[in-house]
């Protein structure tokens, strides 16, 4: 009996929140205590697409857990008194700082200046050269990799071991046509990046054994690899411009950032002075 008039209550529910109740909150579908849940509630919580039988589910497991959420919230706020008031400041520090940073957040989007030129960048590397010594080796390489035996790979890996201006094309050709993989950019990259483009690794690629302008070959038993080093700068080297440059940047920004939020503090408290919207009545010297 108790089953069936709680399935009737729940069909109700269901009723309510799928015609929906206008503007207002509708009528309370549920009391625990001094709590209220109205359809509107209901509503809002209900994913879309359920059919009916899942939806009944849904608002029966929704509404027993409010209920008991509610009544151990409720007996909390009895038993608890000192906790409420400690929690309700956090919760009010809390917002505090998620506004500020959201207006700050603003005001740094609307006025900072994010231009960083190549000449702020050299100097700032000029004179923090130490900050950036590498924690990881770091290469300039190419890399194919092949079917073993493929047509046309002796030429190819005698263009990739000093390919010219006229004879890229033909590499980038092989590369697009019949490699597995080819890097062919002048960039730099990590090692522990390069360890990624090869699997299995070689024992000596693993132990980081590498030497700059070396070429090495080396196969599976389907692949063919072939990985010239370029350049190379190991651990604790002071690396190129180049590969720092974007770190520079972000620097020189949060630099900018910091004097910038000082700033429009610093404003705002003086504005507030004058317009004796503020006072400070402890002695500050």
């Amino acid at each position: 009996m108790k089953h069936t008039a709680r399935t009737c209550i729940l069909s109700s529910l269901f009723l309510l929140v799928a015609c929906g109740s206008g503007p207002d909150r509708g009528e309370v579908v549920a009391r625990a205590g001094d709590a209220e849940l109205y359809e509107a509630d209901l509503k809002e919580a209900v994913p879309s697409g359920l059919n009916e039988r899942d939806s009944l589910l849904f608002l029966q497991g929704y509404v027993t857990r409010w209920t008991q959420e509610q009544l151990i919230y409720q007996l909390a706020l009895e038993n608890l008194p000192e906790e409420e008031a400690r929690i309700d400041e956090e919760v009010q520090q809390y917002k505090r700082s998620l506004m500020i940073f959201a207006y700050e957040n603003e005001l740094v989007r609307k006025k900072l200046d994010t231009t960083v030129t190549p000449a702020e960048t050299e100097a700032y590397f000029n004179e923090h050269k130490s900050d950036f010594a590498l924690q990881q080796s770091i290469v300039k390489y190419h890399l194919m990799i092949f079917p073993e035996g493929a047509k046309g790979s002796e030429k190819a890996l005698k263009l990739f071991a000093s390919p010219g201006t006229e004879d890229l094309s033909e590499l980038t050709r092989f590369c697009s046509e019949t490699a597995y993989q080819c890097s062919l950019e002048d960039e730099w990259s990590t090692t522990e990046e390069l360890k990624m483009q090869v699997k299995p690794l070689p024992a000596w690629l693993e132990s980081n054994s590498l030497a700059a302008g070396k070429i090495y070959r080396f196969t599976d038993s389907t692949l063919s690899y072939a990985l010239k080093i370029n350049e190379l700068k190991i651990n604790k080297d002071i690396p190129p411009l180049d590969f720092v440059k974007n770190e520079i940047r972000e620097i020189i920004l949060n630099k900018r950032k910091t004097v910038l939020l000082n700033a429009i503090r610093t404003d705002i408290f003086t504005e507030a002075e004058k317009k004796k919207t503020t006072e400070i009545y402890l002695p500050l010297k």
